[in-house]
């Protein structure tokens, strides 16, 4: 099994296809990295700029090249002995016409052979939807579409099929003959070939009247009739005008209501039903990705499912083309182990990820059989270890007296995940309380519980529960399970104790045993329960993600995907035991610091943890610019906007993302705008997706443009830049730490793309704009050469202009080169920290890697203000003095500093000042294995 040793990340797009990464990989060779580490590459959706809509999982996105380009990159990569790691969906799929597995069932219904491939629920309770899939896709209500005549029948070599827009939905092949009948009726002269063309339509209704049942026999006769019906509509100009009669007469004149009678009732008939997009919240009747309308469920827990979806990603996997695969979205599968067995039984020994949020108490399922996380939590604690902890009543109370706001991070998350269940998740909610009133039906005790009080007790629990899934199958749930469902129900019980009827049924029913047998009370509970676990995913991804984290701006580096903003950073001693939990584990997952899924870019991130650090200098910067941008704020509907809370998310957001140069200010503004628009819509308090507020949306963008404005007289710029500056400074040193701790833990280092100099990106598409690939590479050549020839000289340099980013990817590509050098030291090598001691103790990140005869000693500056002055460099012995760390027994005494290239001989401890002598991060390696 090939093990990767640094993963690099990158987005494919239609600009950045197989030829623009195969162009890159001598430069990532270069830097360090192991394995290329691609978005998926799977046909997808029309216009894709991310390809996780795949709309065909065993064909090559032409959007992103050919086939022959794929196998020229996968050949460039084995000749760098470069590995790939490939992002595979198997949660989802787009709900588009280029799946063509999807609108085979929309158009044959139970006859297709992909019928049972998507979670559709075919018996849903509403009549109107009975034997239907919802298509949440029009624009308005579906009685204004039609009438407006946004809704056309339409034939081309596909067969008959619907138009929206861009939109086409096939018709059902029993539509065909109500649509043909017509076409003896008609006004057009038949010629005598029309009339021999007549006779072959004739033939083609004949054929789909008596269709086999077989499916492979029926897809046959299916697509002979239409080849037919299509070469005879092209062919016969009197045949094509009075089919082109008919559909017009079908689809009917705007501005005469009556005439759209024919189209609505063939629409009602087809085995999907339009509707305005907004219905879906409340109304649906199959599984989403998240809320996505675009985005339906597979069943990957069937056999069929697997085996068709798998087919390609398998065969390159068996090739050796790919390496390894990154899962994405594991918790959305309705069973997750089952899914995983499988695929490790057909793969065999690649590596595999999933990605998967851990929160503190969380852990990945004991028995899957991965290789662990795309590297959520360590992002979270590497970010946490540099935020001071000891400063967070200050944050808390300047938050509350700034904003006004006083709600705890808790309550926030309750909120959000409350508000998605009542609104974007209200139809999902509904379909598992369906099932859980059938289960209710058969319980003397629970039968005469009202739909209302079960699907209040479910949202209650979902709202409480602590985690984002549990993993319980058709054995029940593991002792971890019960512990979370257990708590869960007792904090909804506090909440609310009048429900203990309909929770007591709940728990009863969450926590069930299997008896054995396989009665049909039995299947419904184990189904309801692996239901209700696809729930508590999206619910909490919602609330938390894209809710509670734009809501709860205490400190904006804290609110990131797996962190815990309530808890204001890590203190050091959990910082070491999160790492020796790691290296313990059977096998190393990623050490990501920034991915496509992060709210903000890693080093917006370590500059926002230096306002941990001054709290009262922050408080009276931000109280300052709320004074002196009071004026600038539009009013809508009679009061000022933004709003307190959204401005000092604002000014965060501008301290962390502001960038070095003034020419790298331009367009900075505009992408300020996009975010403070996307951050209304998430927080979901002043506008929504759903329900977009635009005045509130174009007053914020107004007031973003008014307070950068470059002119002269700005006075909030006047102050606020040499502030930011300040911190950017400090922000370097927090960065060069979080970058030598992500390669030198336990764990795998993955980078993602751009991020080897600084990155100063916000929340997607921010994060997937275009990188300069050729500037990153000239710069890491010069670097190269200038270590080769005059290390002091570069090392110099480096300080002395930080702002370009140089330094960060020396330090990368030095601190990777070093990784390969030693990796089993670092893959498989024991995690022991280390106290300091001295007055600037507490300012150290200091551990050891030790496997057999290899050492590694790591030691690196957090909380920065404190230790320098703005401008100043954390070197040499004035900044650290006495403080030193004692080495354990059997320790090296010699060392070669990495980065420097510089000897050190040591009696028993090493001082911090000799270590950060000359650069403000140390890696040692013990100099006899060198």
């Amino acid at each position: 099994m090939r093990i990767p040793g640094a993963t690099y990340r990158v987005q494919f797009t239609p600009v950045f296809g197989f030829r623009e990464a195969r162009k890159i990989l001598p430069y990532l060779k270069e830097l360090g990295i192991s394995d290329f580490y691609a978005s998926p590459f799977f046909l997808a959706a029309k216009g894709s700029v991310h390809g996780y809509d795949v709309a065909d999982f065993n064909r090559i996105n032409p959007d992103l090249g050919t086939e022959t380009d794929f196998s020229e990159l996968a050949a460039t990569l084995q000749k760098h002995n470069m590995g790939l790691i490939q992002d595979f969906v198997p949660n989802h799929m787009a709900y588009d016409q280029r799946n063509t597995m999807l609108m085979d069932v929309l158009e044959n219904g139970r006859f297709s052979r992909f019928f049972g491939f998507f979670d559709i629920q075919w018996d849903y309770p509403s009549e109107d939807l009975k034997g239907k899939i919802l298509a949440p896709f029009l624009g308005k209500l579906y009685e204004t579409c039609l009438e407006n005549g946004d809704i056309q029948l339409e034939l081309d070599s596909r067969g008959f099929g619907f138009t929206y827009g861009d939109l086409r939905f096939p018709a059902r092949i029993d539509s065909y003959a109500k649509i043909l009948s017509h076409i003896s009726a008609g006004r057009s002269k038949i010629s005598e070939k029309g009339h021999l063309s007549r006779a072959g339509l004739s033939a083609v209704l004949k054929v789909l009247g008596n269709l086999p049942r077989q499916t492979g026999d029926r897809e046959k006769s299916i697509c002979r009739a239409k080849e037919t019906l299509w070469r005879l509509y092209s062919s016969d100009r009197c045949i094509r005008n009075r089919i082109d009669e008919i559909m017009a007469e079908l689809n009917g004149i705007k501005g005469d209501p009556g005439g759209f009678n024919s189209l609505d009732r063939l629409l009602s008939e087809q085995f999907f039903r339009l509707s305005f997009w907004e219905e879906a919240a409340h109304e649906i009747n199959y599984r989403r990705f998240f809320t996505i309308n675009g985005l339906i469920g597979l069943r990957q827990e069937k056999e069929e499912v697997f085996q068709h979806v798998h087919r390609f990603i398998l065969r390159l996997c068996e090739s050796g083309l790919v390496n390894g695969l990154r899962l994405d979205h594991i918790d959305g599968l309705y069973d997750p182990s089952r899914y995983l067995a499988m695929l490790r039984e057909k793969a065999g020994d690649v590596y595999i990820i999933v990605e998967k949020i851990l929160g503190k108490e969380d852990s990945l399922p004991a028995g899957w059989p991965v290789h662990g996380t795309t590297g959520y939590e360590f992002a979270a604690a590497a970010n946490g270890v540099l935020c001071r902890t000891g400063n967070m009543d200050r944050f808390t109370q300047l938050y509350k007296r700034l904003t006004g706001c006083e709600k705890t991070f808790e309550r926030s998350l309750q909120d959000g995940k409350r508000l998605i269940l009542e609104n974007e998740l209200s139809g999902d909610a509904d379909n598992l309380v369906y099932l859980l009133k059938k289960i209710a039906g058969s319980d003397r005790k629970a039968r005469d519980l009202s739909f209302k009080e079960l699907k209040d007790a479910v949202s209650a629990v979902i709202v409480h529960f602590p985690v984002y899934r549990t993993y319980a199958g058709p054995e029940g749930p593991s002792k971890q399970d019960r512990r979370w469902i257990r708590d869960a129900l007792s904090r909804a019980r506090k909440d609310d104790p009048h429900s203990c009827p309909a929770l007591s049924f709940l728990k009863k029913t969450l926590l069930f045993t299997p008896t054995g047998t396989d009665t049909d009370q039995t299947v419904m509970t184990a189904d309801f329960v692996m239901r209700f676990q696809q729930l508590t995913g999206p619910a909490m991804a919602k609330g938390f993600e894209d809710t509670a984290l734009y809501n709860y701006n205490r400190l904006l580096s804290l609110n990131e995907v797996g962190s815990s903003p309530g808890d204001f950073g890590i203190d050091l001693a959990n910082f070491h035991r999160f790492n020796e939990y790691r290296q313990n584990l059977r096998t190393p997952g990623l050490n990501a610091t920034a991915t496509h899924d992060a709210k903000r870019g890693e080093d917006v991130r370590a500059r926002l943890n230096v306002l941990s650090e001054i709290p009262e200098e922050w408080e009276r910067r931000a109280r300052l610019w709320m004074h002196i941008n009071g004026e600038k704020k539009p009013h809508v509907r009679g009061r000022p906007f933004p709003e307190k809370n959204e401005e000092y998310h604002l000014y965060q957001t501008l301290v962390g993302a502001f960038p070095f140069y003034e020419e790298g200010q331009v367009g900075f503004c505009e992408r300020i705008k996009g975010y403070v628009v996307k951050a209304l819509r998430e927080g979901k308090v002043c506008s929504s997706w759903l329900e977009p507020d635009e005045e509130r949306e174009a007053a914020f963008k107004t007031f973003v443009e008014e307070i950068l404005s470059p002119s002269k007289d700005n006075a909030f710029l006047k102050d606020f830049i040499p502030f930011q500056r300040m911190v950017a400074h400090y922000g370097i040193f927090n960065s060069l730490t979080q970058t030598l701790l992500k390669i030198t833990a336990p764990g795998i280092p993955d980078f993602y793309q751009g991020t080897e100099l600084w990155d100063l990106n916000l929340v997607d598409p921010d994060n997937r704009r275009p990188v300069d690939f050729e500037r990153r590479s000239m710069l890491l050549r010069d670097i190269l050469e200038k270590d080769e020839t005059d290390p002091p000289s570069l090392i110099r340099s480096l300080l002395k202009i930080k702002e370009d980013g140089k330094i960060k990817l020396f330090l990368t590509a030095k601190a990777l080169s070093a990784r390969a050098l030693r990796r089993m030291l670092f893959e498989q090598g024991t995690y022991q920290p280390v106290p300091a001691r001295g007055a600037k103790k507490n300012h150290l990140v200091a551990f050891f890697r030790i496997w057999d005869d290899q050492w590694a000693f790591v030691t690196a500056p957090r909380f920065p203000t404190s230790l320098v002055r703005e401008g100043e460099d954390p070197l040499g012995k004035r900044v650290w003095g006495n403080t030193a760390i004692d080495l354990p027994d059997g320790a090296p005494r010699r060392w070669r500093e990495i980065f420097t290239g510089e000897r050190l001989e040591t009696d028993g401890r090493i001082f911090a000042c000799e270590a950060l002598k000359h650069f403000p991060v140390s890696l040692l390696l013990n100099e006899d294995e060198i």
